[in-house]
């Protein structure tokens, strides 16, 4: 299992029309934090990503099953389809999968076997809306399947020019204190900046050694477009446990 959630993750709330999707809306997590804590950074955003995942209770699926679990998730978070399913087997996995654009999210999505397990999962990108719209979507694609997704989600951005030690520092301090944030951890060599930290202002996250995190802040020159990428995340690790 651990291995299969790996493989997914490398790269909100609203009325759902039923009682039982009523009932199923995941608890709201504090993401816009991580989206205010961003606008410290002073750089452009250039993109919210989210990723879901949730573990049907054991079933074993057909081919077309699969395929209709994924379009009737797709149809009620985004009220339409607009790629065709395909269908793949790999080893022990079975595999229906789409990928498509709606309202400036691209959308990738897929519904799984996997031995005796089914996963749904679905990765949104966009570049406009916030992380409230997102985590939104991401409610309603689960809720069709009666099941409550663990997330994860990260801000890109980009400033020009490579950041002085004294700006990223500044930079660093003023995330942290944006979300109240303890640092755990720090890593820099002149190109890149990575930390991890702690903030109750984020929901829970991963605890290694009896130290809790939930935050995570990387910063890495880019020498070809003069550029400074971002990324500031939020995981949810407690798949991985």
């Amino acid at each position: 299992m651990t291995k299969v959630i790996i493989g997914l993750l490398v790269v909100c709330l609203s009325f759902l029309g039923s009682v039982v999707a009523a009932r199923l809306q995941v608890p709201t997590p504090c993401l816009t934090n991580l989206q205010r804590a961003f606008a410290a950074t002073g750089a452009t955003r250039v993109e919210i990503s989210m990723n879901g995942w949730a573990e049907l209770p054991a079933v074993e699926m057909t081919e077309a099953e699969l395929a209709q679990l994924l379009r009737e998730a797709c149809q009620a978070a985004f009220g339409a389809m607009t790629a065709e399913v395909s269908y793949s087997v790999h080893d022990s996995t079975r595999m229906a999968r789409a990928a498509f654009t709606v309202d400036d999210v691209l959308v990738e999505a897929n519904a799984q076997q996997v031995d005796d397990a089914v996963y749904l999962v679905a990765t949104l990108r966009s570049g406009s809306l916030d992380v409230w719209e997102l985590q939104q979507a991401l409610s309603r694609f689960f809720a069709a399947a009666e099941v409550a997704p663990r997330l994860t989600t990260c801000v890109v951005g980009v400033t020009h020019g490579r950041l002085s030690p004294a700006t990223a520092q500044e930079i660093v301090g003023n995330v942290l204190q944006a979300l109240e944030a303890n640092m755990l951890d720090f890593y820099s060599d002149g190109g890149v900046v990575s930390l991890t930290a702690s903030s109750r202002m984020l929901p829970p996250g991963l605890s290694f050694a009896g130290r809790h995190t939930n935050l995570s802040l990387m910063m890495r020159y880019d020498e070809q477009y003069g550029k400074t990428w971002f990324w500031l995340a939020w995981p949810t690790c407690a798949a991985l446990s």
